[in-house]
């Protein structure tokens, strides 16, 4: 029986199992060309160009997956403590903007009031979270004290369904947002977040 990567306790194993899934197909697929290059040496096909290119993709493929393997591996071992949640962003939307989030290992690890964002393994901000109201929708005053934010304070409201967190933040010392949504020109952030643990 398999573990099921619906239940939040399993997220991060699930992604360290298809990570590493990912970068063992991709070895297989670049032996599969090193085979074709090799028989195309061997008869005298012209095929050099074209499994170049493929041996070009196949790499930078490889390298991505094990790094974000390496990244969710980190952030798996963090989460040992008992006290502190993961986090993984389903979307996230900045001043209307859509911001392709698939792409990356991106965490966001909360123990007690303080944050952690982990971008690829790599720290990309930290602070805390001061609850100013609560309700079904809590009010914060996020204050992050390490990256491009650093000292400015976020009025931010979110809400927690079962495993998902929604937030939608304004910029730097903006009022409140009354509303879950970033529409052009409004400086908010919209990220929605599934609990890993």
């Amino acid at each position: 029986m398999g573990t099921d990567p619906a239940r939040p306790e399993n997220q991060i194993a699930w992604h360290i199992a298809r990570r590493r899934r990912m970068v063992r197909d991709l070895v297989l697929t670049a032996v599969g060309v090193g085979g074709l290059v090799l028989l195309g040496l061997w008869t005298g096909w012209n095929v050099e160009p074209v499994i170049g290119a493929l041996v070009v993709a196949i790499s930078i493929g490889l390298v991505h997956n094990y790094r974000l393997y390496r990244a969710e591996k980190r952030v798996a071992e963090r989460l040992t403590d008992g006290v502190t949640v993961a986090w993984k962003p389903l979307s996230v939307v900045v001043d209307g903007r859509v911001l392709p989030v698939g792409y990356s290992a991106m965490y966001m690890l909360v123990t007690g009031d303080r944050y952690e964002v982990l971008v690829n393994g790599r720290r990309y901000e930290t602070g805390t979270s001061q609850v100013v109201a609560d309700g079904e929708v809590r009010q914060t005053e996020v204050l992050p004290d390490t990256g491009r934010r650093s000292g400015q304070s976020l009025a931010q409201i979110s809400r927690v369904d079962g495993d998902v967190l929604t937030a939608c933040a304004a910029g730097p010392d903006a009022p409140r947002p009354t509303a879950f949504s970033s529409t052009p020109g409004s400086g908010h952030t919209l990220s929605v977040w599934l609990r890993m643990r």
